[in-house]
């Protein structure tokens, strides 16, 4: 982890033109901004997680009224079949 977040600091002062040297003390406000956009990023992975579960949750909704219809069928159908072969057996 200490490996990331250093990786993470230099790729970060490197975009703003400033290298960061072995033992360099980050300056308070350099960790605000991280803080902050970490922050951000976490709100937008959690915002993207909540809509891709209510996406999940209508799929589910349809597939299972899907299923239900289905089942619907399948058994009128059985049924139609049945009743059919009864009528051919009486004949």
């Amino acid at each position: 982890m200490d490996e990331f977040l250093k990786n993470f600091k230099e790729d970060l002062n490197k975009e703003e033109g400033n290298e960061v040297h072995e033992g360099e003390v980050v300056k308070e406000n350099e960790l605000i901004s991280i803080s902050v956009d970490l922050v951000l990023k976490i709100d937008m992975i959690k915002r993207e997680m909540d809509s891709t579960m209510k996406k999940v949750q209508e799929h589910s909704k349809l597939v299972e009224k899907q299923e239900e219809e289905f089942a619907r069928k399948t058994w009128k159908m059985l049924m139609e079949s049945a009743w059919g072969n009864f009528v051919w057996l009486e004949r």
